[in-house]
């Protein structure tokens, strides 16, 4: 029993010192349409504390180079709901080292929310939308990572 207890705990310890969080969805590669909304659902147990959020790109060299229009929406527990467009600048790479390190992907990160505070308890649903006329090619997954702020 003793043992048992001592397990939980390491587990609940070892939770909450992660400094982040990430929260994907899948997209499809071989082209994300217009009006094809996707979503990474958040659980927050943290109605306390601020963080920073940040919209997480998963791609190939399809997309590389690429401005991605989005729409985010933002849908709390208590349906409150947000909604804006954000651009996502993915950057020109060489996928030389990716082929090295045995990956064909490629994260990421624009800012979204510095010194957010996520005030209800339970399930933010982020919707993610790709605004433009032509179909997103090489994005696998989207999603949103949360950073403790520690008031930087």
């Amino acid at each position: 029993m003793r043992v048992l207890l001592g397990i939980g705990c390491a587990v609940l310890l070892w939770g909450c010192m992660a400094d982040h969080r990430v929260f994907m969805a899948d997209v499809n590669p071989l082209g994300w349409k217009t009006g094809d909304a996707v979503t990474a659902e958040f659980p927050n147990g943290d109605t306390v504390s601020f963080c920073n959020l940040y919209v997480v790109v998963r791609y190939d060299e399809r997309a590389a180079g690429r401005e991605v229009p989005l729409t985010v929406e933002t849908l709390a527990p208590d349906s409150l709901a947000v909604g804006e467009t954000i651009t996502v600048r993915i950057p020109r790479r060489t996928f030389d080292r990716a082929i090295e390190r045995n990956s064909v992907f490629f994260e990421r990160e624009e800012p979204y929310r510095l010194r957010a505070r996520l005030q209800r308890q339970g399930v933010y649903r982020f919707r993610f939308t790709p605004v433009g006329t032509t179909p997103v090619e090489g994005i696998a997954a989207i999603g949103i990572r949360a950073v403790p702020d520690g008031g930087r």
